[in-house]
């Protein structure tokens, strides 16, 4: 077993981060966000998800960033602007835990710490190339909190954490399509789908035809059944028709 704590404002589980990886493509959450800031002339920023980190700009731009920033903060305060992001998290199966991130996207195309609170999770390790591993316990911390709470979370909590670590000490490799092979492999056909109107037998000629010489064992028995599953459990995920 292994312990890894992490001081950060932007870890999310793997299950989040599935969630962020297809709403990146997804047409339907673009057009419903676009919707929002032409609703309220919200005009800065583009649709792409991503995790703004001003440290990497310099002093004026920084300075000018985070100035754009309170601004459209201030627009939070607009009661009928909370009542759209949370009718939008609705929408696509989002619980509250969501609502701050989401809002952070419509007003500027990112996504922050989806939780303030001391975050834990035992993490089991993806990697298609290993075929024994220990789960590690992972912990988010946010950055302001201080050390006497995180003494205390953790008398609280550590031992149901380590008892789940312990009893899923031996992991075999995982079966199927690896998981970030599957975020990819979401990403493809959404797009396809979507934004190219195409049917799950017509993604499914131009991924056969991509993947014939593959060597992965996964990748040679993609299908339309399979097609027809990944795009069912995208819209399942987000409660779509």
């Amino acid at each position: 077993m292994q312990i890894q704590i992490h001081i950060s404002e932007d870890i999310v589980n793997e299950n989040d981060i599935t969630i962020i990886k297809l709403l990146e493509v997804s047409l339907l959450f673009e057009k419903e966000v676009e919707k929002i800031r032409n609703k309220f002339n919200i005009n800065e920023g583009s649709f792409h998800l991503y995790s703004e980190n001003l440290n990497k700009y310099k002093k004026p731009i920084k300075e000018a960033f985070k100035s754009i920033k309170d601004d459209y903060k201030e627009k939070l305060k607009d009661k009928k602007l909370q009542e759209e992001v949370t009718s939008l998290c609705q929408k696509f199966n989002l619980d509250e835990r969501w609502y701050s991130a989401i809002a952070e996207i419509v007003l500027f195309s990112s996504v922050t710490n989806l939780n303030d609170e001391i975050y834990c999770w035992v993490s089991k390790n993806y990697d298609k190339h290993i075929l024994i591993s220990s789960p590690s316990i992972m912990i988010s911390i946010p950055s302001d909190t201080s050390k006497e709470k995180i003494i205390q979370w953790i008398r609280n909590n550590w031992g149901k954490y380590r008892q789940e670590a312990q009893l899923n000490s031996v992991l075999k490799k995982q079966k199927g399509i690896p998981l970030f092979d599957f975020i990819e492999f979401d990403q493809e056909i959404i797009k396809m789908h979507e934004r190219q109107n195409m049917n799950p037998h017509q993604i499914s000629l131009v991924m056969e035809k991509k993947y014939e010489n593959s060597k992965s064992k996964w990748e040679q028995k993609v299908n339309e059944k399979m097609i027809e599953q990944r795009l069912k459990r995208y819209k399942k995920l987000f409660n779509l028709k």
